[in-house]
């Protein structure tokens, strides 16, 4: 994900002479990161560092505030409650934003909070995800090994899923612990990738990863689980939650998905008008959440003066004239929080018959074939003129 913003950094850069008329732009985005929205720290670090990042358009300042509430730890002895604002300047930037966490003697599970963005202001709103889950490792007691979460889900066309492990208790002795994959309705070869190994901590070292796949098919077989397990431990001792469900949803079957594909268009700016060639790029935006989003649309329409209508056409980037309802859909990858860039020079005029206005649309098309513009809320219209 940090090299998609640093591409998307990139292609802002490349940007020349944008400047829309009017009021401060809109659809800038700023979002917890990673996409998983969850965090480690640790009982004896004083603070959990909670990264956000702010996406794309940078033509105002841009703020959004930080709050906290409990789950499990409680405020006021597992860390300090919380309420700051975190600013932005710059079209693209990471922020960092630290949450007091408290040390005691008291030997304790792995421990959560939470973490939510509100109040956006200089035009900016929130993609996903804006609420972040803190988990706090102890470093009191005996080495113990578990995971930080007992479940979890990943889409069958998503494939991957990393599954987060720490060491609670004394840090200081390096301990082991092995883990193994366990079919449920799952089959390994079959749903997911079987999978095994070893997990060795370092002396100081508190965290691990695992990767599991889950297996794309063409069966409609509804949602289906299976475990990561772990036992023998060395040095250390299991706790819970020392085994982790997955399910995977599938991609056949109605209602996998829990929420419709949303894109919107950085730029063109949503109702704002441009002067003739000021505008070089046009940047489309694909916030996933849980809507398992396959592949994104964009239609980009010339209407003329003179009433006739042009497309945007994929590959050779140009305008071929047709009848003004019937789209011309370009289809892009289908990715978690991107922005794409398709690079052109908008025009006042096209054959020496004057331009009226453009029309861009864009729509995601879910894991299901559910299409956003089928959806009430109908979020993915944008309409901006050029002026002669």
């Amino acid at each position: 994900m940090r090299r998609m913003i640093a591409l998307v950094a990139a292609l802002l850069a490349s940007l020349t002479g944008l400047s829309p008329v009017g009021a401060a732009a809109s659809h800038d985005v700023i979002n917890f990161f990673p996409r998983t929205g969850r965090y480690v720290a640790y009982e004896n670090a004083e603070f959990a560092d909670l990264q956000l990042q702010r996406c794309c358009h940078g033509l105002t300042d841009a703020s959004v505030d930080v709050t906290t509430s409990a789950a499990d730890a409680a405020a006021g002895e597992d860390y300090t409650e919380t309420r700051k604002t975190v600013r932005f300047v710059e079209p693209i930037q990471d922020n960092d934003t630290l949450i007091p966490v408290l040390d005691d003697s008291i030997e304790e599970p792995v421990e959560r909070f939470d973490a939510h963005l509100e109040n956006p202001t200089g035009g900016s709103s929130f993609g996903f995800p804006n609420e972040a889950s803190v988990f706090i490792v102890d470093d009191d007691g005996a080495p113990r090994i578990g995971f930080i979460l007992g479940d979890d889900h990943v889409f069958e066309n998503r494939i991957a899923l990393d599954v987060i492990i720490v060491r609670s208790g004394d840090p200081s002795v390096p301990v082991s612990a092995s883990w193994t994959t366990v079919d449920g309705t799952a089959e390994a070869g079959a749903d997911y990738e079987a999978a095994s190994g070893t997990l060795d901590f370092a002396a100081s070292q508190r965290r691990k990863t695992i990767t599991v796949n889950a297996i794309d098919d063409d069966l409609s077989e509804g949602d289906e689980t299976f475990s990561l397990t772990l036992s023998s431990p060395v040095g250390a001792t299991l706790t819970d939650p020392s085994t982790f469900t997955i399910r995977i949803a599938d991609d056949e079957t109605p209602g996998s998905d829990s929420e419709p594909p949303v894109t919107a268009f950085h730029q063109p700016l949503h109702d704002r008008t441009y002067r003739a060639r000021d505008l070089t790029d046009i940047l489309v935006f694909a916030d996933d959440a849980d809507s398992g989003i396959k592949d994104v649309h964009i239609a980009l329409r010339k209407k003329l003066k003179s009433g006739d209508c042009a497309w945007y056409r994929q590959g050779s980037r140009s305008f071929k004239r047709g009848p003004c309802n019937d789209k011309a859909w370009i289809r892009l990858p289908g990715e978690q929080t991107v922005v794409y860039s398709l690079r052109d020079q908008l025009q006042p005029s096209t054959r020496g018959e004057p331009v009226s206005y453009y029309t861009a649309w864009s729509r995601g098309i879910d894991q299901l074939g559910n299409i956003e513009t089928e959806f009430a809320h109908n979020r993915n219209f944008s309409r901006f003129e050029i002026e002669p």
